[in-house]
């Protein structure tokens, strides 16, 4: 598997887990991908799955002709729950980890270079992710119970860190432009208010606490 190249086919891996049954060193071979897709030369879509649990979908998309070099993961531990990447461009990497139950996540990356990272360990949680343009990172992690956050990155190199330990929140974030940088950390005890909306354009930086 570390050698293979693929320059016009995507490579798929879905891993079933169920105990201590499985016949291979899992941790291993996710490795061996990840460092895989960093290689200059990989020109193949890398999608890896793996599950853990009952009722959970996991769906990747990278069918697109012209989108080659992205790298998107989604790891569900928990139950119930949804997770759809779609991918387009080239050079796109997403990882999604669902532990809980019920949570359910859209994410759709087109352009280039950008990156996505996202853990929802709470419950019943929905969030739809969205980047255009080249070179944007999200980092958000959603641990509360009950919450809505929705995120469009439309422009290059936009930022957002965003962890949420709160429930029954509604959220946005709108990047439009260059440059912008958001950092949002929200909990129980600092809400004023079960609803959150930042909008940003043109190099702006915005703490939210």
């Amino acid at each position: 598997m570390k050698n293979l190249r693929l320059p016009l086919f995507g490579l798929f891996l879905l891993t079933g887990l169920a105990g201590n049954a499985c016949a291979f060193d899992i941790a291993a071979e996710m490795d061996s991908l990840r460092a895989d897709f960093t290689a200059p030369e990989l020109t193949a879509n890398v999608a890896l799955i793996s599950q853990d649990g009952n009722g959970n979908v996991a769906i990747i998309d990278q069918t697109q002709a012209s989108g080659s070099g992205n790298y998107a993961e989604i790891d569900q531990s928990g139950q119930s729950n949804q997770a759809n990447i779609t991918q387009s461009d080239g050079g796109n990497r997403a990882l999604v980890v669902q532990s809980g139950t019920l949570n359910t996540l859209t994410a759709t990356q087109s352009g280039g270079g950008n990156t996505l990272n996202v853990t929802q360990s709470g419950n019943s949680n929905t969030m739809s992710l969205a980047q255009q343009g080249i070179g944007n990172q999200i980092d958000l992690a959603q641990n509360g119970d009950g919450n809505l956050f929705t995120v469009l990155q439309n422009g290059n190199n936009n930022s957002l860190v965003s962890a949420n330990g709160a429930s029954s929140l509604s959220g946005s974030v709108t990047e439009t432009g260059n440059n912008n940088s958001v950092t949002m950390q929200t909990t129980q005890n600092n809400m004023l208010s079960n609803k959150v909306s930042v909008t940003v354009g043109g190099g702006m930086t915005v703490i939210v606490h």
